[in-house]
């Protein structure tokens, strides 16, 4: 049996010249142990032209991290200098947001690409079984399945108010807190939610996107366009549990149930008058004043209340946006449409006191009451001119 010859100087002095190419260390080649030389890697005549690489780096040459020049190869320090600053900067691109949107330039981590990318593209893979309502998230739809569920996990700690969404009950904390942590940048007013301040900047700018397709009115908020509606379709889904009247804003109800409880914690300090609402007190006190803060655009008259001006408006505009059902004749005010309609009805709810006489509108009864005033002025008069 012939035995294979035992490594030469020289051939050990070759092995240590292609190991330091990969993994230079201080340790001479005599110390590493035969096993350990046989395990490393040797080039053949065929492999020549190819850098030699342990099996640890087999992975980032596969990805390209590593130049191939012949230069690189007769020079190990260019290899793993190179190696060195690619494993570097992987390290910290990992901490960092690596995935810029060239849509919107909002940059963040990779794993977040398909994700985001659903905001531009409108793209809801993940639909609601009971609704069909479609969602970019699954965390989303998993949040509106509450709403079916009736389930709402999260409690308020000081009320116990329950909410489907852990961030609806950090805004609701703020009621009980006081925080307002958005500030307009105009006048510094603070708002607990951030919708509340987009909604307040459109007074500084003026944006009134939602327009009525009647009347053309034109509103900051939608919620405010959706009531609007209710002048010209008659909807009045809030009715009173006294008596029966119904009424188009919660609002307007709540003002109407001071009339059945006689509350009025407001008075003014004028005159004693009492309000069932601090803005009717507002109102009332500029009558003291002489305050008109609302001017007119076109004339320049002014006006108390900003509402007051709005119908003013249509003087100008020569708009009427309340029809009459039966004779289709247009109105400026809806309390104008309502007195009209007592034309129709043949109601007439005011009664003259002296003669009982009853008249449709209260404008009518006062002409009326100026015959029976006159006669008394009148036997008046004749008294005090008897001898």
């Amino acid at each position: 049996t012939i035995s294979s010859p035992r490594p030469t100087e020289s051939t050990s002095s070759l092995l240590w010249t292609r190991l330091r190419s990969v993994n230079p260390s201080p340790t001479p080649p005599y110390h590493h142990s035969r096993t350990r030389l046989q395990n490393i890697p040797l080039k053949n005549e065929d492999d020549e032209e190819k850098p030699v690489f342990s099996q640890l780096h087999q992975h980032q040459v596969k990805d390209g991290d590593l130049s191939t020049n012949d230069e690189d190869v007769n020079d190990p320090d260019p290899q793993l200098k190179d190696l060195s600053d690619s494993i570097s900067s992987k390290k910290i691109q990992s901490k960092q947001k690596l995935y810029s949107c060239g849509v919107c330039g909002k940059t963040f981590n990779r794993k977040y690409r398909t994700t985001h990318m659903r905001i531009h593209t409108g793209q809801k893979p993940f639909a609601c079984d009971v609704c069909g309502r479609g969602f970019g998230r699954k965390s989303y739809l998993n949040i509106h399945m509450r709403m079916h569920t009736g389930e709402k996990p999260f409690a308020c700690d000081v009320c116990r108010r329950g909410f489907r969404d852990n961030s609806d009950l950090n805004k609701h904390m703020r009621i009980h807190t006081g925080q307002k942590p958005f500030a307009c940048d105009v006048c510094g007013h603070k708002f607990g939610q951030k919708s509340n301040l987009k909604t307040h900047m459109k007074i500084h700018t003026g944006q009134k996107p939602f327009i009525c397709d009647v009347c053309g009115h034109r509103f900051r908020q939608k919620s405010s366009l959706n009531i609007h509606m209710r002048i010209h379709t008659g909807q009045n889904p809030f009715s009173c549990d006294v008596c029966g009247h119904e009424f188009g804003q919660k609002s307007a109800l709540n003002r109407h149930m001071g009339v059945h409880t006689g509350h009025k914690p407001f008075s003014c300090d004028v005159c004693g008058q009492r309000f069932g609402l601090k803005s009717h007190l507002i109102s009332h006190t500029r009558i003291h004043t002489g305050q008109k803060p609302f001017p007119c655009g076109v004339c320049g008259r002014g006006f108390r209340e900003k509402s007051t001006v709005n119908r003013h408006m249509r003087i100008h505009t020569g708009q009427k946006p309340f029809d009459c059902g039966v004779c289709g004749r247009g109105f400026r005010e809806k309390s104008s449409v309502n007195k009209h309609m007592r034309i129709h009805t043949g109601q007439k709810p005011f009664a003259c006191d002296v003669c009982g006489q009853r008249f449709g509108q209260k404008s009518s009864l006062n002409r009326h009451m100026r015959i029976h005033t006159r006669g008394i002025n009148s036997l008046s008069v004749n008294i005090k001119s008897a001898p």
